[in-house]
């Protein structure tokens, strides 16, 4: 049985950097476009890892929006995979109308470890975060995923750590 939040909870949200709230706004209109379902007049968006991975992507001013392209992916790359996604980057970080938003479970597990990551550093949930949080091991649905895009996930999870630490001691 697959499990949903009821909407995104927003006092997750509000410790999300405003590039990580475009890229989950993003990432909604991806999930919609894939999984069209509508109550009531109003569209469902339900949220999946590789949605997120597809809204970062798509963030093209956020720094895991650098990391992805210095590896070679890029939003239309992983469009082109996901069943259904818009094959054009038309997405601009506004959340759709009269949509609600809703997350699978591994989505809103992914977030909350993105959360967590941000919080030892002490800030905001970024891309970054949500990016290292998506490839957590090289079994996670997002790492195997990018590896059949040609990026190793370990190496990419160490460039992060690397950047989150760095950013880290100039914060500090």
């Amino acid at each position: 049985m697959v499990k949903f939040y009821p909407v995104l909870p927003s006092e997750l949200i509000n410790s999300f950097a405003f590039g990580a709230k475009q890229a989950i706004a993003n990432s909604a209109k991806v999930a919609r476009s894939r999984n069209p379902i509508s109550i009531d007049d109003k569209s469902v968006a339900i949220i999946e890892n590789n949605d997120l991975l597809a809204g970062v992507a798509a963030q093209n001013e956020s720094e895991g929006h650098r990391f992805l392209v210095k590896h070679n992916v890029s939003y239309t790359e992983i469009a082109h995979k996901l069943t259904n996604a818009p094959k054009e980057n038309l997405l601009n970080g506004r959340l759709p109308q009269n949509c609600i938003l809703q997350l699978h479970l591994d989505a809103s597990k992914t977030l909350l470890l993105a959360k967590d990551i941000a919080e030892k550093l002490q800030g905001d949930v970024t891309t970054v975060h949500i990016v290292l949080a998506l490839i957590k091991d090289d079994e996670s649905e997002s790492a195997k995923f990018l590896k059949e895009l040609g990026v190793n996930p370990t190496e990419l999870r160490g460039e992060l750590e690397s950047f989150l630490l760095k950013s880290k001691t100039k914060a500090s």
